[in-house]
């Protein structure tokens, strides 16, 4: 995957869920640490909505990313 799809799909990201995706268990100061982890969940929100084909909102809802989980991101069940 080059550059150019990479940054197409961060700024998908970004405009979707932007305001959407809870961030409020991120303590860190760090604004790249922070803008990593609402990347990371953003796209597991954006499979979530692409796969059970529901809106931006409820795929956002569905986000269970933490820290040593074992790579679990979001959980929906319909």
């Amino acid at each position: 995957m080059s550059i150019i799809h990479v940054n197409h799909i961060q700024s998908n990201c970004s405009a979707r869920f932007g305001s959407l995706i809870d961030l409020s268990d991120v303590t860190t100061a760090d604004a790249e640490q922070k803008d990593t982890m609402f990347l990371s969940r953003s796209l597991a929100a954006f499979a979530v909505a692409a796969l059970a084909k529901i809106d931006d909102a409820a795929a956002a809802k569905s986000v269970v990313d933490e820290f040593h989980d074992d790579g679990i991101d979001a959980f929906f069940f319909d």
